[in-house]
């Protein structure tokens, strides 16, 4: 039966596999009242309200209190480290514990540019269904590098209804119409989705319902805020946005149509050419270390 200390040893391989380096201190925070102030009624008017601002600020939670160097891994140096565990009691915005499987980062690949930090979770709770079918593929490690069998093995945990999530963290100041374009150009680029799939059908109303999601949903999405894509037990596909800087969660909506989640983790875990290619080792190795 699989423990919880295996989990323990795969995130603290992960965090030495992956990690870039310490992050760079941040700089501590400088008043920038530091002039001198006339004696009289009005500077004690004054200095009352620039203190008292003051205290304000520090009174407010820090983002991201709960992770350390020590529970986390530092998945590209521009953006803040990814924690190795997540669970509704520190980020209600998904629905079962999560443990870090991989990570990595997604580029543009004619330019070589860095777009976002990814990370993949696997439900802790599902662990024993993905050992189920890792002891049924023959020649395991040679299946997750050959692009018929990695699918195939990707498919079967979906299929048997394995949860997971994803973290993508920007690297750059975006917004939410190049979020949602990318994720379903990402879904049209597969061949399931393409003319003659026996499941078209099913991704092109999974697609509409994606567009649903992020309808009415305008403005930017600032370097290091989170989107959270969530398969749920259903299949359904739950997705939230975090605001990192002001600490707060929002649910965007949902995908039912189950092909949608399926299509988009074959795209990451997968084929000839997944998403991000560091990603999909680093997830390789995390299934070898279950």
């Amino acid at each position: 039966m699989f423990r919880r200390s295996n989990l323990l040893q795969t995130g603290r391989w992960l965090a030495r596999s992956l990690s870039t380096g310490n992050a760079a201190p941040k700089k501590a925070f400088s008043s920038p009242f530091s002039r001198h102030f006339f004696i009289g009624a009005s500077t004690a008017v004054v200095t009352f309200s620039v203190f008292s601002n003051f205290n304000i600020r520090l009174e407010a939670p820090p983002v991201n209190s709960s992770i350390t160097p020590e529970n986390s891994i530092s998945v590209d140096s521009s953006i803040d480290a990814f924690p190795i565990s997540i669970s509704p009691q520190n980020n209600k915005n998904i629905n079962t514990s999560f443990d870090l499987l991989g990570a990595g980062v997604r580029s543009v690949t004619f330019l070589g540019l860095k777009v976002y930090g990814i990370g993949l979770y696997l439900s802790t709770e599902d662990i024993h269904k993905v050992k189920q079918v890792i002891s049924a593929t023959s020649e395991f490690n040679s299946a997750l590098k050959d692009p018929e069998q990695s699918t195939e093995f990707i498919s079967k945990l979906l299929d048997s209804h394995t949860r997971f999530a994803v973290r993508i963290c920007p690297v750059r100041n975006t917004d939410f119409t190049h979020l949602k374009d990318g994720l379903i150009k990402s879904i049209l680029s597969h061949p399931l989705s393409k003319s003659g799939s026996p499941v078209k059908d099913e991704v092109s109303r999974g697609l509409e319902q994606l567009r649903d999601v992020f309808q009415g949903k305008k403005g930017s999405v600032p370097k290091n805020h989170l989107l959270w894509i969530e398969v749920l037990k259903d299949g359904k596909v739950s997705i939230s946005y975090e605001d990192t800087k002001n600490n707060k969660l929002r649910h965007l909506g949902e995908v039912e149509e189950p092909m949608v989640g399926k299509v988009l983790f074959l795209q990451y875990l997968s084929g000839k050419k997944p998403l991000s290619e560091p990603l999909r080792t680093s997830c390789n190795e995390g299934w070898s270390k279950l």
